[in-house]
């Protein structure tokens, strides 16, 4: 998955299921995602951080709903 995460295939990553939110919500939600595994524990975010990266997502995401 981090290989395409690098690759901007963001997409081949989800579920095919699943309904995409848009390409810059995705690389918010991997990047976060991919933070959050570091295998360096000083190279993961703090649950604060990751709290407001998360509200930051969400807050993009509806932005973007309501230009639909």
């Amino acid at each position: 998955a981090f290989q395409l995460f690098n690759e901007k295939k963001l997409l081949d990553i989800l579920d095919p299921s699943l309904e995409s939110p848009g390409p810059e919500i995705l690389h918010g939600l991997f990047r976060l995602a991919f933070n959050c595994a570091a295998p360096i524990r000083s190279d993961r975010p703090t649950m604060k951080e990751a709290q407001e990266e998360l509200w930051s997502i969400r807050k993009e995401y509806h932005k973007m709903l309501r230009s639909m």
